[in-house]
């Protein structure tokens, strides 16, 4: 005869059944012999499915894990996406600004020479004046600008009429300047 005997249920919820077999024949009825094995198919059915339904469902969760991970990166690589659009047009702001900045300047810097006579020195505060290759080509500007404004104003000079010779009457002293001076050239 078999012995069954059941205990409580054990941690993972299910009921443990502990069989001891020994050599005694039992006799069942046809149906109580069918009724003991569709007894234990549906226990094995059971069985059967909780496992899958447990499987399953870890599958499924791993499944919506991975998909959130997945889900998660996207939206990290498209926040990235518009930070890294967002900075290039604050470079690019940043950058047109400081343009119109030194557009507006040089304007103005143009307006104030022109005021006051010296629109021709206007070329030499365009010159890039944070390297020394514009310092030196802003030096050289401005001197070429100096001679040329000098040069126009001695020619300027010499062109006025000279100044009169006079009357032909030595001055005063009875000597006339190349008598008192010489010849000096």
């Amino acid at each position: 005869m078999a012995e069954q005997t059941t205990e409580p249920e054990g941690q993972d919820g299910t009921e443990r059944t502990d069989e001891t077999v020994t050599d005694e024949t039992v006799t069942l009825t046809q149906a109580e012999l069918a009724l003991k094995l569709q007894q234990e198919g549906d226990r094995r059915v059971q069985q059967s499915n909780k496992t899958i339904k447990e499987a399953a469902a870890k599958e499924q969760k791993e499944a919506l894990e991975a998909e959130r991970k997945k889900a998660e990166e996207e939206q990290l690589r498209a926040e990235n996406k518009y930070q890294e659009i967002a900075e290039r047009r604050e470079s690019e702001l940043r950058t047109l600004r400081a343009s119109n900045a030194a557009s507006e300047l040089r304007a103005d810097t143009q307006a104030m020479l022109a005021e006051k006579g010296l629109a021709d020195v206007g070329p030499v505060f365009d010159a890039d004046l944070m390297s020394l290759d514009g310092r030196t080509a802003a030096a050289d500007s401005l001197n070429t600008l100096i001679e040329a404004q000098v040069e126009a104003r001695v020619s300027e000079r010499l062109k006025t009429d000279p100044p009169p010779k006079g009357d032909g009457v030595p001055p005063k002293g009875g000597k006339d300047l190349q008598d008192m001076y010489g010849d000096m050239g």
